[in-house]
């Protein structure tokens, strides 16, 4: 059987932004299969992804020292420190040029697995851990992607060598794999020069890639003679931005105690319990919100427990006094607010919509739901699936607050619906659609309201996959592919692909308050008729 035909580029001490600026250029405007090695980077460099944030993902003050320059790359993934100790290999090819192959991440991932399994093999214990490439339990590689509507790129970054003070500069991640059990970055990452030589590393990556394609190689002046101008995205960051990250709370502390009163005079009014309810507050930035839970951490009252968190788009105190349970919470997204929450522990659970399972299976499930109101926003563009679920519930939690034609005050249901229509790309707006299943108490006589609509279930059927922690644009893709492997192997796939068609369209349904940190509970669904 003929090979399909890749291009090979062979680089060495290419720029890193220059190199993702290439790849993005190829992906975006060529039509061919590509293959780039590139053997190390000149200056040590720091990699983000494309939703990184630098002030929960660099020790900043210490770049800014140092002069460090930091990237944002177009491609997901997570942060890394490049430089000449670091090998790249890049694949940017068509969806359909991998026979079988699904463009999905974890079918991608999966798939280069297979390329490095030849070139490890006899060395060391090589395998593919979660996203990563690892010796035993230590990590030697690292994975970013990105999937357009015909092509995908994805690309490793191989920790060759690396200098030990380096990793300095970088934080131990709030999300990480299972495996890293919260170790820190020199117990967690290898080198792979204790396992090979750096030249038959390199080889033996392009001679497993001539099992699969047939290489032609190729100088990078005739790459840059081919290609079209592109504007790329991957950019590197400007000292202002980092210094903005770098701002730490003050020492100057506010109020010492916590009470109604002192909370009134940052702002919040008519706190109420046992009902769960969010608060708005005006606080101007996110210094004076640092601030004032700088003032209530440093500040210790008896039968008082402060717990703060931090997670990808949120910073988080909780305050427990008895059974009530206190949150402040921050949402990257709305810099200048504060959402608050106040409820009783062991609260009755939130009312659900009604359904039968009707099939059950390893990683998924079949169900058929009953007729079922739900409130739903105008379509939302957005890159950001996190932000545009954060745009619909505050349209959805003032509706239920009563912002609606009648001024009534609706209870708070499971689960929050987002739909998600997938853009071509990563720059590109997805289109996401935000619902809130209406109580049986409103289903007959739903108020209405401005920018929202009604939406009715008949008997609708779904496929459901069921995943922990949060929802975010880093894993969503992922656990919407699970779904699909999944449901392609199971009877129901026939079905499924006759109702929807080429839909790419899926639902993400959220079961907890964003102050829930435990037992999380999301699914992935996808709708379709029988």
């Amino acid at each position: 059987m003929k090979l399909p035909s890749m291009n090979l580029l062979k680089l060495r001490r290419f720029p890193i932004l220059d190199q993702l600026h290439l790849e993005e250029r190829l992906l975006r405007t060529s039509s061919e299969n590509w293959c780039i090695v590139n053997n190390g980077t000149i200056d040590p460099t720091i990699v983000m992804g494309i939703s990184g944030e630098a002030s929960e993902l660099l020790e900043v003050n210490l770049v800014l020292r140092d002069q460090i320059p930091v990237i944002r790359r177009f491609t997901g993934g997570g942060t890394v420190i490049v430089d000449k100790g670091t090998v790249f290999v890049t694949f940017i090819c068509n969806k359909d040029v991998v026979l079988g192959l699904q463009p999905y991440p974890r079918p991608i991932m999966a798939w280069s697995s297979l390329i490095y399994e030849q070139v490890f093999e006899g060395v060391g214990t090589y395998r593919l851990r979660e996203n990563d490439y690892v010796f035993g339990d230590r990590k030697f590689g690292g994975n970013a992607q990105s999937i357009t509507k015909g092509r995908w790129i994805h690309h490793t970054s191989f920790l060759w060598d690396y200098e030990v003070e380096n990793m300095l500069y970088l934080k131990v991640p709030t999300r990480a794999p299972k495996y890293r059990v919260a170790r820190d970055h020199l117990e967690f990452i290898c080198r792979m020069k204790d396992y090979m030589p750096r030249s038959a590393f390199i080889d033996g990556t392009i001679k497993a890639t001539a099992n699969h394609f047939s290489l032609r190689s190729t100088e990078m002046e005739e790459v840059e003679s081919t290609i079209e101008d592109f504007v790329p995205s991957s950019k590197l960051l400007k000292r202002q931005e980092l210094e903005e990250a770098a701002v730490a709370p003050p020492e100057d502390q506010l109020e010492r105690f916590l009470s109604k009163r002192s909370l009134r005079r940052n702002g919040l009014k008519n706190l109420h319990y046992p009902a769960y309810s969010f608060y708005f507050v005006s606080c101007g930035s996110f210094v004076q919100f640092s601030r004032f839970l700088f003032s209530l951490l440093a500040s210790p009252h008896p039968g008082f427990k402060f717990t703060p968190r931090t997670h990808q788009t949120m910073r988080l105190i909780e305050i427990q006094h008895g059974n009530v349970v206190l949150n402040l919470h921050h949402m990257k997204t709305l810099p200048s607010t504060i959402n608050v929450s106040c409820r009783k522990m062991g609260e009755a659970a939130l009312e659900h919509p009604s359904y039968e399972v009707i099939h059950m299976a390893n990683g998924y499930e079949i169900r058929r739901y009953v007729s079922s109101v739900w409130m739903t926003t105008l379509p939302i563009q957005n890159i950001s699936f996190t932000d545009a679920t954060d745009n619909g519930f505050s349209q959805l939690f003032n509706y239920i607050q009563g912002a609606n034609n009648k001024k009534l005050k609706i209870e708070m249901t499971a689960p929050v619906l987002t739909q998600v229509t997938p853009s071509d790309g990563p720059f590109c707006k997805s289109t996401f659609v935000v619902s809130f299943y209406v109580p049986k108490a409103n289903q007959a006589n739903p108020p209405s309201a401005n920018g929202l609509h009604v939406q009715i279930w008949k008997n609708q059927y779904v496929a459901a996959h069921r995943f922990g922690g949060f929802a975010s644009d880093s894993n969503i893709a992922l656990e919407a592919a699970a779904l699909q492997s999944s449901l392609q192997v199971s009877a129901w796939y026939p079905k499924i692909v006759k109702s929807r068609g080429n839909s790419t369209t899926y639902i993400v349904a959220q079961y907890n308050s964003p102050y829930d940190f435990n037992n999380r509970v999301n699914e992935i669904l996808l709708a379709f008729d029988v």
